[in-house]
């Protein structure tokens, strides 16, 4: 299924919680989540559990899901959602940083992910499944000194600039013009 098909029943964003990660590389899922509630979210609900913070969208029929445990300890949390809401990893957009991707690029997959993301190998081991639909948000800006300089690790808890900040939230623009042109 091409993703102009695909209309999804729950968008996950990861991130990490908390003020010192709120603008860092690694929550560009909880970032397109906090984009899409406040630009599409006109007649919301917003559910606030230990674990999660969730939206319904109710003119989309569609929920949004902010895991509220660090990104890479994110499956369970996601698994019992899940299991509970009684959803199909074929419903579910799950967005997140990528390093394999440049800064401003974005890619909509099915079952393909980078082998080496934390988060997402936390919800396959939690959930026993892989073909979940991927956003894949890219958040490459370094060449190839300072990838050399840098571990990965590091560079994905470092803070954007405004300027990149500004760059997110057009790609966002775009983004959500993909994912809802079906809906």
């Amino acid at each position: 299924m091409d993703y102009k098909d695909f209309q999804p029943k729950l968008i996950v964003g990861l991130g990490n919680p908390g003020k010192e990660y709120s603008d860092t590389f690694h929550n560009a899922g909880f970032m397109l989540i906090d984009y899409l509630r406040q630009k599409i979210g006109k007649t919301s609900e917003v559910i606030n559990k230990k674990e999660y913070e969730m939206t319904i969208l109710q003119e989309k029929g569609l929920k949004l899901l902010k895991p509220l445990n660090y990104m890479n300890n994110s499956g369970p949390v996601i698994a019992q959602f899940l299991k509970f809401n009684e959803l199909e990893p074929e419903e579910i957009l799950i967005a997140f940083d990528d390093l394999d991707l440049e800064f401003g690029e974005y890619k909509i997959q099915q079952g393909k992910f980078p082998k080496s993301h934390n988060g997402i190998n936390s919800i396959h081991e939690s959930t026993g499944k892989a073909d979940y639909w991927y956003l894949r948000i890219g958040i490459e800006t370094r060449d190839e000194k300072r990838k050399q300089q840098q571990k990965g690790e590091d560079y994905v808890l470092s803070r954007m600039t405004p300027n990149q900040q500004k760059t997110l939230q057009s790609l966002f623009d775009k983004i959500s013009a993909d994912i809802f042109s079906g809906l």
